[in-house]
């Protein structure tokens, strides 16, 4: 399935990206820090716009190949970073700036879709932790997303 969004054109594997994501462990039952227990239940709580993103990819959010923090928890929230695998292609990058195309090869792209206040996205070929046996060719869906702070004990400082 072709999907444009932003400046980028993907053909994303829906079918095989949700079994291949299937497979996937939350964060919170591989490791026992803060974001990774906070993230799936906080993230499962987003509004049904940030959701129903991660659904046109065939992606759970709550299974996130790795999550990471920025900053303290401030005023019951905290600022964290995601990334995901898609079993598919970046096949067209247009820069904002101008008219023409950009071609995708394997280096970081910094080309950042702001969803909502609270949740921006960006894609890239060159991934990072790619769970094992994860389908080819894939590409690498990078999130910023403010959660809640949702569990019943106080973050650590």
């Amino acid at each position: 399935m072709i999907i444009a969004i932003g400046h980028y054109k993907l053909d994303v594997d829906v079918s095989r990206t949700r079994a291949a994501n299937s497979l996937l462990k939350p964060p919170n039952q591989e490791c026992e820090c803060d974001v990774c227990q906070n993230f799936a239940p906080s993230i499962s709580k987003a509004d049904s716009k940030i959701l129903d993103f991660f659904e046109s990819f065939g992606l759970d959010p709550k299974k996130a190949s790795e999550v990471m923090q920025y900053g303290p928890v401030n005023n019951g929230e905290m600022l964290c970073a995601g990334l995901f695998h898609i079993v598919g292609e970046i096949i067209e990058l247009k820069e904002s700036n101008r008219n023409d195309n950009v071609k995708i090869s394997s280096y970081e792209i910094d080309s950042e879709i702001i969803l909502s206040e609270r949740f921006k996205v960006g894609f890239t070929s060159d991934c990072s932790l790619v769970p094992e046996a994860f389908p080819k060719p894939h590409f690498q869906l990078n999130i910023t997303i403010l959660l809640p702070w949702v569990m019943d004990y106080p973050p650590e400082d």
